[in-house]
C-alpha cells in the first residue's frame, strides 16, 4: 500500500467516526423544546446503545488510523513498482 491507500484508510476512519453523528444528534434532543423531549426508559436505552456503538466505531477508526500511519511510513509497500 502506498500513500494513496493510506489516504483512503484515513478517509474510511473518518467516515466510521461520523457514521452515527446524525442519529446521536437526533436522540439527544438538542433542538427539541422542553415539552417535546424524548424521555423514558426506551429513550435512555437507545441513547446508551448509540453511545456504546459510537465508542466502538471510534475504536475501529483508531485502528484504521494506525494502519494508515503504518502504511504511510512504509512508503509504497509490497506493491511498489507494479
Amino acid at each position: 500500500m502506498g500513500t494513496t491507500e493510506a489516504g483512503q484508510l484515513r478517509k474510511l476512519a473518518e467516515d466510521a467516526r461520523s457514521l452515527l453523528d446524525q442519529p446521536v444528534d437526533i436522540a439527544s434532543d438538542k433542538n427539541a423544546k422542553p415539552d417535546e423531549r424524548w424521555t423514558g426508559p426506551n429513550a435512555h436505552d437507545v441513547r446508551g446503545g448509540l453511545a456504546m456503538r459510537s465508542r466502538r466505531l471510534g475504536t475501529f477508526a483508531a485502528e484504521i488510523d494506525k494502519k494508515a500511519e503504518k502504511e504511510k511510513r512504509s512508503g509504497d509497500g509490497p506493491g511498489k513498482g507494479q
